[in-house]
């Protein structure tokens, strides 16, 4: 299988680029997805996952979508605002 071995080399690389373009491309989410994403996870109640969301938004400073999610919470006078507080 040492023939095998120079054709799978290039596959493995872009394998790998694939993937790391993937963790990549999330800072390229457009806010509104963002926004969609982190307020659907507070609605079902999915805290855990809306915490990481939060703190993964706060790091890549775009506190500005967790503002916009707790105002549209409370817009629509969804009681989850205060549990996800």
């Amino acid at each position: 299988t040492g023939l095998d071995a120079p054709k799978m080399k290039p596959a493995i690389v872009i394998l790998c680029l694939f993937v790391a373009s993937l963790y990549a491309a999330d800072s390229d989410v457009p806010n509104d997805i963002l926004e969609e994403q982190l307020y659907n996870s507070i609605v079902v109640a999915d805290y855990d996952s809306a915490v990481e969301k939060s703190k993964h938004l706060y790091e890549e400073k775009k506190s500005e979508v967790i503002t916009n999610v707790v105002n549209k919470l409370i817009r629509n006078n969804k009681m989850n605002c205060m549990e996800y507080a």
